[in-house]
């Protein structure tokens, strides 16, 4: 039969344990908290390189968009071949950002909506224009389509290229995949 006595020393060690308790899942919170801060900064860096890559002003249009390619194929396994012909070093800033962008979200949009196994992503420059060619076998869809022609993802795609005096055509129909094809001229028509 336990006592006051037993209770009265039971006390502290109890109020020991609890402390120490308390204190490691202080510990374990904070460690969770420290690895999700890890992630978020890893995301935020990420996004930040995607809004504004530094390898595009560095190195070019085509040697950015061979790693975005490459990090979409692996994240999403889908074959993409990216292929570069021709294509200067420099470009204006301006239409280099409108190719890559368009390349975004045209290569997002066959991620989100398309269920194409292969994608191919064809970079060409001649005749003082640059050629991307964007082709999937996906699903398709009726181009059309109410839906389609209120689709933000084209919506933006064909302003950015509206904005830098170039042209877009979207071909695709249902079950026979997309073909998204951008013409930008490498100069101003002012600077021309």
């Amino acid at each position: 039969m336990k006592t006051r006595g037993d209770t009265k020393r039971l006390g502290p060690a109890l109020t020991c344990q609890a402390r120490m308790l308390l204190w490691l899942s202080c510990a374990i919170w904070l460690l969770i908290l420290a690895i999700m801060i890890s992630a978020v900064s890893a995301d935020v860096h990420r996004i930040s390189c995607g809004l504004h890559p530094a390898q595009l002003t560095q190195l070019g249009l085509a040697v950015a968009l061979n790693p975005y390619c490459l990090e979409v194929q692996s994240a999403h396994h889908i074959a993409i071949r990216f292929t570069a012909r021709d294509v200067p070093h420099s470009l204006r800033e301006d239409a280099a950002l409108c190719v890559y962008r368009v390349t975004q979200e045209a290569v997002q949009n066959i991620v989100k909506h398309n269920g194409a196994k292969t994608v191919t992503v064809e970079l060409i420059a001649e005749n003082n224009v640059i050629h991307l060619n964007i082709t999937d076998d996906g699903r398709g869809f009726e181009v059309g389509a109410k839906r389609a022609t209120a689709s933000l993802g084209l919506i933006s795609m064909s302003e950015r290229v509206r904005l830098v005096r170039g042209r877009i055509a979207v071909n695709s129909k249902p079950g026979q995949g997309t073909r998204v094809t951008v013409l930008v001229p490498l100069q101003n028509e002012s600077s021309a």
